[in-house]
């Protein structure tokens, strides 16, 4: 496994213990060597005089899987753009990039003006009502008609999913 850092060292800690402690490299690298377990992977930077100076955690995602809606603005203008941003996780909200299905969008209260993912080749363009998650992600783009709120039910091969956003008057 490898770790990326600033600073002198690094240490490396799984489910709370220990794996070793590491000089960086001069590529603000360190390579630890260890078997997966389920749980929290924990790495810890710290400056020439041993003080902590950053530390990131990593945690395993549980066997629950939900598809989160989240729009970037809480409403949305009649004929302006509400981006919804679409990520499977479990039920704590860790996120699960492994997650791969294909998604249909249904709107009210607008019209659906782009669909897509992050990924670099998408045959089936942005305009449709069907993607494929990359990453366990993708992206709704949606302008209101102003007939109400803006609805996006988002049907996945086993459920379906909402968000709603008011459409607020000028």
């Amino acid at each position: 496994m490898e770790v990326y850092a600033r600073g002198a060292s690094v240490e490396l800690l799984l489910n709370g213990e220990t794996l070793g402690r590491k000089k960086l490299t001069k590529d603000c690298r360190a390579v630890f060597r260890t078997t997966y377990q389920d749980g929290t992977l924990t790495a810890r930077s710290y400056d020439e005089s041993g003080a902590l100076i950053a530390a990131q955690t990593l945690e395993t995602a549980g066997e629950d899987t939900v598809l989160q809606l989240t729009p970037e603005e809480t409403t949305v203008q009649p004929g302006g753009l509400s981006y919804i941003h679409l990520r499977y996780t479990d039920g704590r909200g860790i996120w699960k990039p492994m997650e791969r299905h294909t998604l249909t969008a249904a709107v009210t209260g607008g019209e659906l003006a782009g669909f897509g993912s992050a990924a670099s080749y998408n045959p089936e363009g942005y305009w449709g009502d069907t993607i494929h998650t990359y990453w366990g992600e993708a992206l709704a783009v949606i302008r209101a008609d102003g007939s109400g709120p803006v609805t996006l039910t988002v049907t996945d091969e086993v459920t379906h999913w909402q968000a709603t956003v008011p459409c607020r008057s000028e």
